[in-house]
């Protein structure tokens, strides 16, 4: 039989060195992520490194392959720790040329909501990647997810307080000698805000295998959906002022009065985050706020983390 050529294990002395990451990227697989759920597309990212210093490249198909026969044949988060059984195939599968590998999965988390005043039930998703990183022995769970929100500036919002509150007192001043009557209250004059900046936040939270078991048990949670969204509420919670998809009158009313009660800054909204988080007992986390500043033609940034 004759052999077909194999250029992958050729190196010369000159060219060898080790590489910290080689893979597949933009991996679009149909993928259920429960046992429950339908099969959604989802794109990943697959890589080992490359420590053998002599081996010119990795087993690209053999990446493929164990990443297409493990989604296809399971739920890929259905228990969640068995996503750390994804990693450890892929690390099989280069046994003597790898030692660390990473798997990364990008799709959209969805959910029925429940609109602010109005009552009524409306799908809310965000875009979310899990991943799996580092060696058999010392591997970490990644959970990365954003997060829209509305910020009113403090600062502008004092500065059209207190010009509402001037513009009240000369008109009441006015009133008040024209009727003989007593001066009207106008502190706290700003009770609601039209809705303001639209602003993002990305926050990516990390477990090694034991921490994330003991976390969840602690917890009683089962469920990828159970997980998620006891995070993210927490986070929306602190928040407040969450972005809306169905709107009626109330709903935006109500919307706007939670603006005028939670201005925030970019630095408070990226405490509040922090502050969730280190509540919640995550052992490892960071991200940044971004604020689509309306009266600048620049964003303003805040980031924050567990150390």
């Amino acid at each position: 039989m004759h052999l077909l050529p194999d250029l992958q294990s050729s190196m010369t002395e000159k060219e060898a060195c080790i590489l910290p990451w080689v893979g597949l990227e933009r991996v679009f697989l149909p993928v259920r992520l429960t046992q429950k759920d339908v099969s959604q597309l989802a794109m990943f990212s697959v890589g080992v490194n490359l420590a053998s210093r002599y081996q010119r490249g990795i087993h690209m198909s053999r990446l493929y392959q164990v990443l297409e026969d493990f989604v296809t044949k399971r739920a890929l988060l259905d228990p969640i720790v068995g996503y750390f059984d994804l990693h450890k195939k892929i690390l099989e599968s280069h046994v003597g040329l790898s030692d660390a590998a990473e798997i990364m999965c990008h799709g959209y988390f969805s959910w029925e909501d429940q609109t602010l005043k109005s009552g009524l039930k409306t799908m809310r998703s965000f875009p979310v990647t899990v991943g799996v990183l580092g060696s058999l022995e010392n591997s970490f769970f990644h959970l990365i997810f954003q997060i829209c929100y509305s910020s009113t500036c403090p600062q502008s919002f004092a500065l059209s307080e207190a010009i509402i509150q001037s513009h009240l007192r000369t008109s009441v001043d006015g009133w008040k000698q024209r009727n003989k009557q007593d001066t009207l209250m106008v502190d706290g004059a700003l009770v609601a805000t039209p809705h303001s900046q639209r602003s993002l936040g990305w926050i990516k939270l990390v477990w090694e295998r034991t921490q994330l078991t003991s976390w969840l048990a602690d917890r009683s949670l089962v469920t990828w959906q159970e997980f998620v969204l006891i995070l993210v509420k927490a986070i929306e919670n602190e928040i407040v002022t969450v972005s809306q998809n169905t709107v009626k009158r109330e709903d935006e009313a109500e919307f706007a009065k939670l603006n005028a009660q939670n201005p925030m800054f970019c630095e408070d909204a990226a405490r509040r985050i922090a502050g969730v988080l280190k509540k919640m007992q995550v052992p490892q986390f960071h991200g940044e706020v971004v604020h689509y500043e309306s009266l600048h033609p620049f964003n303003v940034r805040a980031a924050f983390g567990s150390e």
